[in-house]
């Protein structure tokens, strides 16, 4: 399933491979940050049971072989009860971190190939705009050459009529 989700971001099976060896090496150091902590906090309660253990034995000045034999033998269950709860929560804690980091990871390369695809979209609309505008613009060059030679022949018809009507003008006066 994970190999799956890094397929998500992965183009090739060399990048899953170099992101779950990342993955694992984080994954490491976290782990051995959670059994020093995992570590101490047992240690601690482990601590407290065998003070109350020692109480338990000091105070019970009466108590036969037996009933002594039996309170060691809580105090084991109690141990193997309390390891076992440790490794369980620690394993636990453990899966949801990686869980949690490569989700943080996933998420990160896909902002990251969001913002490439942005500049690569936005780089692309400034190009065709110049391309556009550079159209633009020699079109405009074109039919201005195209009209100059239209606007000369216009102006001199305007001036032959011009010149006509200023004939028939003084003729008429």
């Amino acid at each position: 399933m994970e190999r799956a989700r890094m397929k998500i971001i992965a183009e090739n099976d060399k990048q899953i491979d170099d992101m779950k060896a990342s993955l694992n090496e984080a994954m490491d150091k976290e782990a051995k940050k959670l059994d020093e902590q995992m570590d101490h906090r047992k240690n601690e309660i482990l601590t407290l049971k065998r003070a109350n253990l020692d109480e338990r034995l000091k105070m019970a000045v009466d108590l036969t072989q037996e009933q002594i034999k039996e309170l060691r033998a809580q105090y084991d269950r109690e141990y193997k009860n309390l390891d076992k709860a440790v490794t369980d929560e620690k394993a636990k804690q453990l899966t949801n971190m990686r869980s949690a980091m490569l989700s943080r990871r996933i998420a990160k390369e896909r902002k990251r190939r969001l913002d490439i695809e942005e500049a690569e979209a936005a780089r692309s609309r400034a190009s065709v705009q110049k391309m556009n505008s550079q159209l633009a613009k020699a079109f405009r060059n074109m039919i201005a050459s195209k009209m100059g030679g239209q606007k000369n022949a216009s102006n001199a018809v305007i001036f032959v009529d011009g010149e006509d009507r200023l004939r028939a003008r003084l003729a008429a006066w």
